[in-house]
């Protein structure tokens, strides 16, 4: 959407993957498992609206 910007961590290569935190947290949930899957795939891990950064 047009204005509409979102913080994403992105990392790796390959598909894309994209995970989204629960109600009380942020990107930064993911990072141990963005890691851990960043050989195989190119992990999108967003933050919602009002989370994170």
């Amino acid at each position: 959407m047009p204005g509409i910007s979102l913080n994403a961590l992105v990392t790796g290569k390959g598909d894309p993957l994209v995970i989204l935190h629960g109600l009380f947290g942020s990107a930064r949930n993911w990072n141990a498992i963005a890691r851990g899957l960043a050989d195989i795939r190119e992990v999108h891990a967003l933050d919602l609206r009002n989370h994170g950064s």
